[in-house]
């Protein structure tokens, strides 16, 4: 690097600081790619005029596009209903399924017999066909998913349907759609690359914040909700420049609120994800000296709560990135050999899985509170950890997808530490000039980012449509800080140093199904300080890996007890008292007592009842009567028994027991 900067001063007569040169490595890696996307446009411009390229009139490949929710309340209803109303008038030139999967559709059964009377009641286009179904209880929003898979497969055997239709679209419930969304995503996917055979295998949409929900009036603007709303909007205009994914290093991750992908990855999601948790380092010791790999054809098991948690759309994104094209089919099968593996990634780095189109845009929702909000970044930017830990096994042989995670985690983690350090340590280390440094710092992170958004709102519509995001840069920095940087930063503390981050994307009982586990050192070392104070007291835990360990054995619930429900996990400790935690100091075993000389009589006795006087001697009789038979022989009994006194017993409550007496109730 010292080399570089010297044929740089003495060729080009350049001066570059030894100081700025994190600044430029991180330019370079992070926003390079706006140079491509600049010259992309530009040649779309030169070629097409001031419009985009023209959409063909003709037949699509049937679609189907599944909608996964959760049913609460009549406004979620009302928001479901307007997504599906967004996606069949849409245009598609095909056949066009929609399926409505609820999660946990008995929690409110009106709401769902609402949603069927309305789908059974509306007048939808010819060629649009649209179901609801629903999970019986609560599992995620990848369950629903594959719920609405299962139930279109179904149909497909009830002969409803002629076959699975080979496009799947998935769509937020909160989303609604732009012009012509669904037709530009199917004809991005069915492109193929040049000079290749090859279709891509995922595509994203271009996702916005709705004007209506971002602008309302000057008034609103000076308000934490208009605020926020503005800030967002403008955000997402930057965060999209990324997913043209023309960077150095592959973009990991497509959005949720709308993306595009083929039938047959989502057909092989809950395989694939039973197929991971069967990968051993041995296998991987083994491939490395020729050996073949396990095939995933000779997987069986289904495990699609496997998928369910944050980030279901980046769990989607790795799987395109492992698949790629044999034979005209898609295929998941490990690389033969560590040379294939390496082939694979080259040809990937060029002929990238993930696409995206600019143009088909889907309009979601923001949180509106700083609460709310702050919880949805701490989710977004902590889930590369969980996945992370959740596909190690397989980034050890698809490189396709190991090179992005790691590369794009070590640049987004460098980035946001050269920001955080240029704000913040830098003005402090340097003790000359503080306020001038700061104030230098936070100008040229507001250039920087004025200069993006304005150059994503050019490329997406112009100035006169989304002019006034550029307003959501008058807090650029503290926003960026909370909101991106520190969020992040505490979400990653959560998951691998303490307990892990409750998102509550998925309950306790998806986790725990799911057999996967988290980092959450914390946690970890919690629970074996618990179990060698138990080894102590009662010395019956043996020692082992368990100890640090999410799973549930015979000493430890499963790492997911209580984590959405609230309650309570089992204790590994019982709580003692003092004189109990004393005692199992002493002898384990007591002597046991003597026989008694004489036998004990057991007497059978019923609960007293009260009756009145006149009938007292009566049933006096009939319950000695009851009991007589029950002597022993062996027994001798007094031929005169004292009188029996008339006197009323207490209530059945306040009874004491007899000593000597066993009582059965």
């Amino acid at each position: 690097m010292q080399e570089l900067i010297w044929h740089l001063r003495t060729r080009f007569l350049v001066d570059i600081a030894p100081s700025a040169l994190p600044f430029l490595l991180a330019f370079s890696l992070y926003r390079v790619h706006y140079v491509f996307v600049l010259v992309q446009s530009l040649v779309r411009l030169v070629r097409y005029g001031v419009t985009s390229p023209p959409i063909a009139r003709r037949e699509r490949p049937a679609a189907v596009l599944v909608v996964p929710t959760m049913l609460r309340t009549a406004d979620e209803l009302d928001g479901l209903q307007k997504a599906i109303t967004s996606a069949a008038n849409n245009g598609y030139p095909g056949d066009l399924t929609i399926v409505a999967s609820i999660d946990d559709g008995l929690a409110k059964p009106a709401l769902f017999a609402a949603l069927e009377q309305w789908v059974a009641s509306t007048a939808f286009p010819p060629r649009v066909r649209v179901f609801a179904t629903y999970t019986k209880q609560r599992t995620g929003k990848a369950v629903a998913v594959n719920q609405g898979v299962i139930f279109l497969e179904q149909k497909v055997a009830e002969g409803l349907l002629p076959r699975f239709p080979p496009l799947f679209f998935n769509m937020d419930a909160d989303s609604t759609l732009g012009d012509n969304a669904l037709v530009l995503l199917a004809d991005r996917l069915t492109k193929r690359f040049p000079w290749s055979r090859q279709y891509p295998n995922i595509v994203a949409s271009n996702v916005a914040i709705a004007r209506s929900a971002y602008w309302k009036g000057w008034r609103e603007l000076f308000t934490v909700r208009g605020m926020l709303s503005i800030h967002v909007a403008a955000e997402f205009v930057v965060a999209m420049l990324g997913k043209h994914n023309l960077k150095f290093h592959l973009v990991p991750g497509a959005s949720g609120a709308l993306y595009c992908t083929w039938s047959a990855l989502h057909h092989q999601g809950p395989r694939w994800a039973a197929f991971m948790q069967t990968l051993r380092p041995s296998h991987l010791f083994r491939w490395w000296l020729g050996a073949k790999p396990p095939s995933f054809a000779n997987a069986k098991e289904h495990l699609p709560e496997a998928m369910t948690g944050p980030g279901d759309d980046t769990w989607v994104t790795w799987l395109a990135y492992c698949a790629r094209w044999e034979g005209g089919e898609l295929t998941l099968e490990l690389p033969r050999t560590p040379a294939h593996a390496f082939y694979y990634f080259v040809r990937g780095w060029f002929l990238r899985a993930l696409q995206y189109e600019p143009r088909a845009v889907v309009e979601t929702k923001t949180p509106t509170t700083i609460k709310s909000l702050f919880k949805q970044r701490v989710r977004w930017n902590s889930s590369r950890v969980r996945q992370s830990q959740r596909w190690r096994p397989a980034m050890h042989f698809h490189w396709t997808l190991g090179s992005p995670a790691v590369i794009s985690t070590f640049v987004v983690l460098y980035f946001n530490a050269i920001e955080m350090m240029s704000l913040i340590a830098l003005p402090l280390a340097l003790y000359n000039g503080y306020v001038v440094h700061t104030c230098t710092a936070l100008t040229v992170f507001w250039l920087t980012r004025f200069a993006s958004t304005a150059f994503g709102i050019a490329l997406d519509g112009g100035f006169k449509k989304h002019g006034y995001k550029l307003l959501g840069l008058v807090l650029a920095a503290p926003y960026h800080f909370v909101f991106n940087q520190l969020a992040g930063l505490w979400g990653v503390v959560q998951d691998i140093f303490l307990a892990g981050v409750n998102t509550g994307f998925a309950p306790e009982t998806t986790d725990i199904k799911s057999r996967l586990s988290r980092v959450a050192i914390g946690f970890r070392l919690r629970r074996a300080f618990a179990l060698a104070i138990r080894a102590v007291v009662y010395n019956d835990v043996p020692l082992g890996w368990f100890w640090f360990g999410w799973h549930e054995t015979k000493w430890t619930p499963n790492g997911f007890d209580g984590w959405t429900s609230g309650k309570k996990p089992r204790a590994i400790l019982p709580r003692l008292s003092l004189r109990a935690f004393l005692d199992s100091f002493g002898p384990k075993t007591r002597p046991a007592p003597a026989a008694p000389a004489t036998p004990r009589v057991t007497v059978t006795a019923t609960v007293p009842v009260l009756v009145p006087a006149s009938a007292r001697p009566a049933a006096v009789a009939l319950r000695l009567a009851a009991v007589t038979p029950s002597l022993t022989s062996s027994v001798r009994t007094p031929s005169r028994r004292p009188p029996l006194r008339s006197v009323h017993p207490p209530p059945p409550s306040r009874m004491p027991p007899a000593p000597g007496i066993d009582r059965a109730a």
